[in-house]
């Protein structure tokens, strides 16, 4: 340190440069040393970058000798010619006179060393270079002698090789795992470190390399990567994980599949090593997942980008678009310049080397006629046109209107800091990522309405005509549906309109109803009697299957249909009355429209051979007089005749209903009389049920008296057996009298004789008698009350029964014994 009386003091490790003001030379002071400076001396340090001395305080002038520990190395500037030799000159402790240096001059010195520096010199301590197996240095040769004399053993280059100045080397890891440049080489720093880093790539990354000479190198993972010395890392800028722009040196290789390609220049001749397949410059080439499905991009390759204005970027990779069932595309060949229809259901890739997606305007007119009253199909195709006339070729991926007469492409060259292939992942390693929410399957939306081969869809009943240019035609008949080739349009048919049918407008349209189609008209028929009659009609018409060929050879069908069958029923009316014709106007218009009936009841119809329709009915709708005078005429006649009608058929009915009342009336009496007879019937059916009843009970009763009067006659004989058996005892054991017993017997015989059946019926009287008694006592209170007599009571009670005869008897011999 130096104090304020100007004293130097320099310890260990410390120097000084000082100036002497009278001579001019400038000495170094090495320490340990003390040193007290006169008003001549005045303290100075070097100043490198504008190679001169300058004047400082003391305390500034006092410098550390560079201190340069092992595993360092220090960059010596301006060395002195011994320090060239490999011996070091110094200064020594204590004042220095100045000495020659080799200005301009650098030389490396390892460490571990520390010394005081010359005037003029300057020194660097740079630590020793490490590197780790993806870690290089780029060293360049600034002294050609030296670097050869100090050349290390583990370069690259051959021996015999000259190194020259400028010369450029690449020092790997490989090569040697720590460095310190000998004299003749320097270690060129990038954004002020010296050490850079070798690329990384993993499995399906790749880099390019660009060489000085405009060559590239293209390497592959899983690998570390060291350019040339000569060689840059092409990059992309993109944006990382936190938003910022940042330069990206690897590459993802393009994952493709059958659905996905790349259109690929030949910028240089090659062989494809795996298929020997040569490919030349010029041409062009589209690869697909069903060629590679893992594309790697080489040096001959360049890719065709195109821009996208709908997504303001160049679209590289090509994607197959959707055509869904019942759905197509046109396709361009671009070479032949034919149009080919792809029909759906399937995932269609286009070549673009040859194919390209056409998308066919309609113009107004054959909207409306194609889609009828469909705002959308209109409003879609206006919006095509504008594009086209804006000279818009691209609307969507890979689709050009027909419009577009070329196709513009930019060819991306590879010059440095271009972009080669698409943007880089910014994905480094692998990595799984799980989300606490359920992750939905992947949906895919379709809107391709309007994106493909005009549909047209066809109705029941209903048919359409499609004509190309080449002059093909056919026909198809709905329901269905008809996808139309890029040539091909729809047959127009233009028909009569208005009541009666003329060509004042046409109502023009595609779509023809072949089954009940209705057609009507109104005809003015002259009659024979020149009275002028309107016929309004409706045909219905059908066209026939089997002549569909000929469904289109009359453009305007309803016209041909209208004038044909006008011209008959004028001629037919010219034979009938008015009076005819509004009286059996149907009859007549049906005969001669469908023909007069057969004997069989064939079906009438009318077929028109020109075009195959065939009206197969036809309905009158109104009949009007078109003269005022003989239309009120008739309707005066017809007015009195319905009068007159309406009167005689209001007598009918008053007849009619006399009629029918009197028959309904005969028919109550004769219901009356059969019910009182019924009634009659039944109350006589009921009096002989109810006399057969007494009747059976009063048999039952002499029945049951007969048989115990029958009873009696048998207890009777039983006795007379027992007295028999008796007598013949008596007889035998007491000796009875025989007179006597002979007597007893004649008389027993002579009574059991008298029970004949004038006994029986006079018992069966007695019985009848007793009965009568009963009768009486229970009638007595009957005959009474009626103020009869009781036989006459009984007479009328039993009037029609057995029971009267008794009571006649019991009269009569009251009558004989009064």
């Amino acid at each position: 340190m130096a104090d304020i009386a100007g004293t130097l003091v320099l310890a260990q490790n410390q120097h000084a440069l000082i100036q002497d003001n009278t001579k001019g030379t400038v000495q170094v002071y090495a320490g340990p040393h003390a040193l007290a400076l006169s008003n001549n001396d005045r303290p100075v340090i070097y100043n490198k970058d504008k190679d001169e001395f300058v004047t400082v305080t003391l305390p500034e002038a006092i410098k550390q000798n560079p201190s340069v520990p092992e595993g360092h190395y220090l960059i010596l500037e301006n060395p002195t010619p011994e320090d060239s030799n490999g011996g070091i000159k110094t200064p020594k402790g204590g004042a220095n006179s100045p000495i020659d240096l080799q200005v301009g001059r650098k030389i490396n010195i390892p460490g571990p060393t520390s010394f005081p520096l010359w005037p003029g010199q300057f020194a660097q301590a740079v630590p020793g270079h490490h590197l780790r197996s993806n870690q290089y240095l780029i060293v360049r040769v600034y002294n050609a002698d030296q670097a050869n004399a100090n050349r290390p053993d583990f370069l690259s280059i051959p021996a015999d090789k000259k190194l020259n100045n400028g010369h450029l080397l690449i020092i790997k890891c490989t090569d040697v795992p720590f460095f310190i440049p000998p004299t003749g080489f320097e270690v060129l720093k990038e954004n002020n470190i010296y050490v850079r880093e070798a690329l990384t790539l993993e499995r399906l990354e790749y880099c390019i390399l660009l060489d000085e000479d405009g060559n590239k190198r293209y390497e592959r993972g899983p690998k570390v990567v060291f350019p040339e010395a000569t060689e840059n890392f092409i990059s992309k800028n993109e944006n990382d994980a936190t938003g910022q722009r940042s330069a990206s040196r690897k590459f993802k290789a393009v994952d493709l599949n059958d659905q996905m390609g790349l259109f690929i220049k030949i910028v240089a001749d090659y062989t494809d090593e795996e298929t020997d397949k040569e490919y030349t410059a010029g041409n062009e080439i589209f690869i697909t997942g069903k060629e590679q499905r893992i594309y790697y991009q080489r040096p001959e390759h360049s890719i065709i980008e195109y821009y996208d204005p709908t997504k303001g970027f160049n679209r590289q990779k090509y994607y197959g678009i959707t055509i869904p069932k019942g759905e197509a595309r046109y396709v361009l060949d671009k070479v032949a310049g034919e149009i080919q229809t792809v029909v759906g259901p399937k995932i269609f890739l286009p070549n673009p080397v040859h194919q390209v997606i056409v998308r066919r305007i309609l113009d107004t007119k054959t909207v409306k006629l194609w889609y009828p009253s469909n705002i959308e199909a209109l409003t879609f195709n206006e919006s095509l046109r504008g594009l086209a006339d804006s000279s818009t070729s691209y609307l969507t991926d890979n689709v050009v209107t027909a419009a577009a007469a070329d196709i513009s492409r930019n060819i991306n060259r590879g010059t440095k800091g271009s972009t080669l292939l698409g943007a880089s992942e910014t994905l480094a390693g692998d990595k799984i990522s799980r989300s606490g929410k359920f992750t939905p399957p992947p949906m895919l939306t379709l809107s391709t309405k309007y994106d493909g081969v005009p549909s047209i869809n066809i109705w029941t009943g209903y048919a359409v005509q499609v004509v190309n240019k080449s002059g093909g035609r056919r026909i198809v008949i709905g329901p269905a549906t008809v996808l139309l080739d890029y040539d091909e349009s729809l047959e127009v048919l233009e028909l009569s309109t208005g009541n009666p049918k003329n060509t004042d407008t046409l109502h023009r349209d595609v779509y023809l109803r072949v089954d009940n189609n209705l057609v009507s008209d109104t005809i003015r028929i002259e009659t024979k009697d020149l009275v002028n009659v309107d016929v309004k009609v409706s045909y219905r018409v059908n066209f026939l299957r089997e002549h569909q060929e000929k469904w289109f050879n009359v453009e305007n069908y309803v016209k041909f249909l209208c004038d044909h069958l006008r011209s008959h029923l004028k001629a037919k009316g010219k034979s009938v009355s008015v009076k005819e014709i509004i009286e059996n106007s149907a009859k007549l218009i049906r005969d001669v429209v469908l023909g007069e009936k057969t004997a069989d009841n064939t079906k009438r119809s009318r077929l028109f051979t020109e075009n195959g329709m065939e009206v197969y009915d036809v309905e009158v709708l109104s009949v009007n007089i078109a003269d005022e005078k003989i239309s009120n005429l008739l309707k005066n006649a017809q007015q009195k005749a319905v009068e007159s009608t309406i009167a005689l058929a209001a007598n009918e009915q008053t007849l009619e209903a006399t009629r029918r009342q009197v028959e309904i009336n005969s028919e109550i009496a004769e219901l009356e009389t059969t019910l009182r007879l019924r009634k009659e019937e039944l109350a006589r059916q009921e009096n002989e049920s109810k006399a057969e009843t007494t009747m059976a009970a009063l048999k039952t009763e002499l029945e049951n008296m007969t048989t115990r009067m029958q009873a009696e006659v048998d207890k009777q004989e039983q006795r007379n057996a027992i007295a028999q058996s008796e007598f013949e005892r008596l007889k035998v054991t007491e000796g009875f009298n025989l007179e006597q017993e002979a007597s007893r017997v004649k008389f027993f015989e002579a009574k059991m004789k008298a029970i004949t059946p004038d006994l029986v019926a006079a018992m069966q009287a007695l019985g009848n008698a007793e009965m009568a008694t009963r009768l009486t006592t229970a009638i007595a209170p009957l005959a009474i009350a009626e103020q009869t007599g009781l036989v006459t009571t009984l007479e009328r009670v039993f009037a029609g029964t057995p029971m009267a005869n008794i009571f006649d008897n019991l009269q009569h011999n009251n009558t004989v014994k009064k």
